[in-house]
């Protein structure tokens, strides 16, 4: 296979190179949303991926991913190189249901370490990175069963990483959020439940009130019934004001905070499983959130992220889905601003069921990839925006040269396939043609 595909290269060489004089240069920048996101990569992870987080974990100044395996009982990292490719670093067992994670530099030296939540042992896994990505678990902290997620804050201002673990209860008397206060050496007290009464999957953790202390939102999960949100407003002393309650939507899976109406308030953007659609509730800078936007969808979401898709200054939303309640619809869906307040909805082609999605610029072009995990295939795929790039361009360095077509040939390291360029889920000599079409219209 491989002396054939070195024979593949060269024919494809010749015939690149020979169709490429005159080159034409690309000059339209309108793209369709098949062309917009037509580079997509593949890298393997371990069985049934979940949430996906990326950072600069060996500080070479390119992103690095993190995966859950839910089923494997691992995560694994991915590093990043130039051009917004990953190379396989690797998989380390965390234990038997790592659901959620988050990232934080806990030991403050300076590198940034991994707590992993474990809902099947009921704890936390302390990873610490020794500076090249390369982790070592510290230590594990129990919480309480049917745990979900996690976040991390400075809740009494002494400058240790505090926790903060949501449950999902069903006795009225059970927290459905844990505290847990760090201290020295990288060590927590024992939990104390904030609320009681609430069905919780996610909260976020922000200063709505600017007063320049850590604020915790939470919004009703499935049970009990009911449509709540509230807001608890830190003190800065690991104490919390009676909640701010305001009206929400059943089953929110997911949170993220930010100023969606460029009004200097935070708001809320959650993703509800039952009604179909994104809620945005609006932040008045006080802790209330009475007025919110619903925005339908195609089917259940199941993660949202924020990030700017086109040259406006509103922030647009990325929402995946991952087919738990229906297997219909796209794996990402886009919903773009305008000006007037309104959402247009776009389903981005060939993408998997997703339980997560993460958004980063991994090429430095200055557009929005992401990243997310493809249910089913146990991949994590890596989508780009291609808009006023040349297909070809594979590798995405602005040029066209012998690296498009190893990239053609290899769109994973060592997988014996080259890629399905025109997306048409076979790979076969069309793929070489349209590639060689492209090749040959050039780039800018």
């Amino acid at each position: 296979m491989t002396d054939s595909k070195y024979a593949l290269a060269t024919a494809i060489f010749a015939a690149a190179f020979a169709a490429c004089t005159p080159v034409l240069a690309q000059t339209d920048t309108i793209c369709l949303l098949d062309q917009r996101f037509s580079r997509v990569d593949l890298y393997p992870v371990g069985q049934h991926p979940g949430q996906v987080e990326l950072a600069d974990l060996d500080q070479d100044g390119h992103l690095d991913a993190v995966v859950l395996n839910r089923d494997g009982g691992s995560f694994t990292v991915l590093l990043g190189e130039p051009g917004g490719t990953f190379t396989l670093h690797s998989e380390i067992l965390t234990g038997q249901l790592p659901i959620a994670q988050e990232f934080d530099d806990i030991d403050h030296d300076g590198d940034t370490d991994l707590l992993i939540l474990d809902s099947e042992n009921n704890d936390i896994a302390i990873f610490l990175n020794d500076g090249n990505a390369g982790f070592v678990v510290h230590s594990r902290v129990s919480v309480g069963e049917r745990s979900r997620s996690i976040k991390v804050a400075d809740f009494n201002s002494d400058g240790y990483t505090d926790i903060a673990c949501t449950h999902q209860q069903y006795q009225i008397d059970d927290p459905t959020v844990e505290i847990l206060l760090g201290g020295p050496n990288i060590t927590f007290d024992e939990p104390f439940g904030l609320f009681d009464d609430m069905y919780t999957n996610d909260i976020s953790i922000a200063d709505f009130n600017n007063d320049g202390n850590a604020d915790i939102a939470a919004l009703e999960g499935i049970y009990p019934s009911g449509n709540r949100g509230r807001i608890y407003l830190g003190n800065g002393d690991a104490t919390f004001e009676d909640p701010i309650q305001f009206n929400s939507r059943r089953s929110t899976i997911t949170t993220t905070v930010e100023d969606m109406n460029n009004d200097g308030h935070l708001d809320i953007v959650s993703v509800s499983r039952i009604d179909y659609s994104v809620i945005i509730h609006y932040g008045d800078g006080t802790g209330a959130f009475d007025d919110y936007r619903q925005i339908q969808l195609i089917v259940e979401a199941a993660n949202v992220a924020t990030a700017y898709l086109n040259d406006d200054d509103l922030l647009d939303i990325v929402v995946s889905y991952d087919g738990v309640l229906s297997s219909e619809g796209g794996g990402i869906s886009l919903l773009e601003s305008s000006s007037n307040g309104s959402y247009r909805l776009y389903t981005v082609p060939n993408t998997g069921l997703s339980s997560w999605v993460a958004v980063a610029d991994l090429n430095d072009d200055g557009k929005v990839d992401f990243v997310a995990p493809a249910r089913g295939s146990d991949n994590l795929e890596v989508f780009f925006d291609q808009c006023g790039v040349c297909p070809a361009d594979l590798n995405g360095d602005g040029a066209l040269d012998y690296l498009d077509v190893s990239r053609l040939l290899n769109p994973v390291p060592g997988v014996n396939i080259f890629v399905d360029y025109n997306l048409d889920g076979v790979t076969n000599f069309f793929d070489i043609s349209d590639f060689l079409i492209d090749f040959q219209t050039g780039c800018n």
